[in-house]
């Protein structure tokens, strides 16, 4: 699938996002497995590896927080004539927006441009929305 501009969909089929707090700073990883349909090939998925530093802004009622990380991808694209494996490093750029429901739990919605030394598509924005817990 492809957005109006022509760039690459992504649907988020896992996500893991252990993160280490300081007190207006995280270091956080990303280990995500994606699926994704572009130009040049039928469908794709898409696995990355990210370390990132984020700086946090508490808003009152939210905390706003803007990252760059660095990473390794990996894209597998399918076509009819068979798949392809291309690997590659790259960095990412991105703002998050913490809601707090309770002191423990909580909503994130987190919006990340990716480039990465691929041949298939190189730069490719992502958006996703979970829930935090913490214990």
């Amino acid at each position: 699938m492809r957005d109006p501009g022509g760039h690459p969909v992504a649907f988020f089929d896992s996500v893991l996002q252990p993160e280490f707090h300081g007190v207006h700073t995280q270091l956080f990883g990303q280990l995500v497995d994606d699926g994704l349909d572009g130009e040049g090939f039928s469908t794709a998925d898409l696995s990355y590896l990210t370390v990132a530093g984020e700086y946090l802004f508490n808003e009152g009622y939210y905390v706003s927080g803007l990252f760059f990380g660095i990473g390794a991808y990996d894209l597998e694209t399918h076509d009819p004539q068979g798949s392809e494996n291309d690997t590659g490093i790259g960095a990412s750029l991105g703002v998050t927006g913490e809601f707090a429901i309770s002191k423990r739990i909580g909503v994130l919605v987190e919006l990340s441009l990716h480039w990465a030394d691929l041949d298939a598509v190189s730069l490719f924005g992502l958006g996703h929305a979970g829930m935090v817990v913490r214990w």
